[in-house]
């Protein structure tokens, strides 16, 4: 299905998103980025959203010096670019760079770019060709967007440049997208052909009649079902569909008269999601690399409990419930539309899956400090136990040595190997029990 209008082209405004980690603290990182030619976002900039977003929100997407939220930085481009994509050259705009330090060392980028084409085609060929990054014929956004981020990278991370690009995204190996699409005032379609639209642009495929003879054309059941589970349509003149990778608005009319509203949702909510998604995706592993590994012996918890450490599951347990309290909220906005888009982007990017798996996580890991809890109670109530008895067995053994007037050693030392025996019996037997 091409969409072609000549009187009027269709516009774009796309950001690229990916993520990496640091080992820095918030004051290192700032005066790294700063040194390199990036620009701190001020706190007073989310003023502006404060008529819709509930303040605390607010104040830990736009966070203070004390590391409680995000800080984020940002570098002008405001540069042309052309780029080959499916043997088509495309020339596109790069309005901007931000990178997003959160807490827990988690680092987040985005690449606002603009487009316009009178085919919906080039945007699906563009981004799907921009989003991975180690494809041919990408010099000048190479060199405008992904050196810059790169350069980031290697300061935050200790180096004084780093030309690994895979180094960028460490989960997955694309870039995730959030673009706004906006169509001519004078485009029109049917629900049908809206639909399939708004899916093959949230899934960069080429787009397609719905009535044309193609194998790789969506299937009518699953594409009913990502628009049942995952479209968010609240306006007619507007449909949003949020996937794994991508979350895509397309709407018809002049894209101004919205634009700063949306630009809100991915500065705060969307940002805020993949924060959530890539942090929860990497505790997850945590936790199960920690449970694999979780066996101590008697002496690594004696040291433990001499020098008054937490065990590595318990350490996890606490970093989470810190994130729990300061970075997760149960409402973010006073407004129905962002809680409506927040729940889509959510339900996209999977962020309750993730939250789902690690409480069972915590559940298995509640479960094995309780029982390592109570095999070790039962360890020192036993170890008490044999030395009750080894104490009395050495008083019978003493009185019976100076009732016989120290005359009958052989008498004493029976007595002592009797009671050794006994005491090695009792301890086979609840170790045997434990096990």
């Amino acid at each position: 299905m091409t969409m072609e209008n000549k009187s009027d082209k269709h516009q774009l405004t796309a950001f690229l998103c990916g993520q990496f980690t640091t080992l820095r603290d918030l004051q290192s990182a700032q005066s790294l980025l700063l040194q390199s030619g990036w620009s701190r976002e001020s706190h007073e900039m989310g003023e502006r959203y404060s008529d819709q977003y509930v303040p605390d929100f607010i104040d830990y997407c736009f966070g203070q010096d004390d590391g409680s939220g995000c800080v984020s930085f940002y570098r002008p481009v405001d540069q042309d670019f052309t780029a080959v994509a499916d043997g088509i050259t495309h020339k596109a705009h790069l309005n901007e760079l931000k990178v997003y330090v959160f807490p827990h060392h988690i680092v987040l980028f985005s690449i606002e770019l603009n487009y316009e084409s009178v085919h919906l085609d080039d945007f699906t060929s563009l981004m799907r060709h921009l989003r991975r990054i180690h494809e041919q014929g990408n010099d000048d956004f190479n060199r405008l967007a992904l050196d810059p981020l790169l350069e980031a990278y290697g300061s935050l991370d200790g180096k004084s440049y780093c030309q690994e690009r895979n180094k960028l995204l460490e989960h997955g190996n694309k870039m995730r997208l959030f673009q706004i699409i906006v169509s001519p005032e004078e485009l029109d379609l049917t629900e049908d052909q809206r639909d399939l639209a708004l899916y093959q642009l949230g899934s960069l495929a080429p787009t397609v009649n719905p009535d044309e003879d193609d194998q790789d054309n969506v299937s009518p059941a699953y594409l009913e079902r990502m628009m049942n589970n995952n479209r968010v349509s609240v306006f007619k003149r507007w449909t949003a569909l949020a996937l794994n990778d991508t979350f895509t608005l397309h709407a018809n009319g002049n894209k101004n008269n919205f634009m700063e509203e949306w630009r809100g949702f991915f500065r705060l909510l969307y940002i805020h999601s993949l924060f959530q998604k890539y942090y929860l995706s990497d505790l997850n592993e945590r936790y199960h690399s920690t449970i694999a590994y979780s066996e101590e012996n008697w002496w690594a918890t004696f040291k433990r409990v001499c020098r008054r450490r937490v065990t590595p599951i318990e350490a996890l347990t606490q970093e989470f419930q810190v994130y729990n309290s300061h970075g997760c909220f149960n409402r973010v906005s006073y407004n129905f539309l962002p809680l409506e888009i927040d729940r889509a982007i959510d339900r996209g990017l999977e962020v309750n899956d993730e939250q789902q798996q690690l409480n069972e996580m915590l559940l298995r890991s509640h479960n094995y400090i309780q029982e390592r809890n109570n095999g070790q109670t039962k360890a020192m109530l036993v170890a008490i136990s044999l030395l009750t008895v080894v104490s009395a067995l050495c008083d019978l053994c003493d009185l019976a040595f100076n009732a016989s007037h120290g005359e009958s050693r052989t008498f004493y030392l029976t007595g002592l190997t009797i009671s050794l025996a006994l005491l090695a019996s009792i301890f086979a037997i609840f170790m045997r029990k434990r096990h």
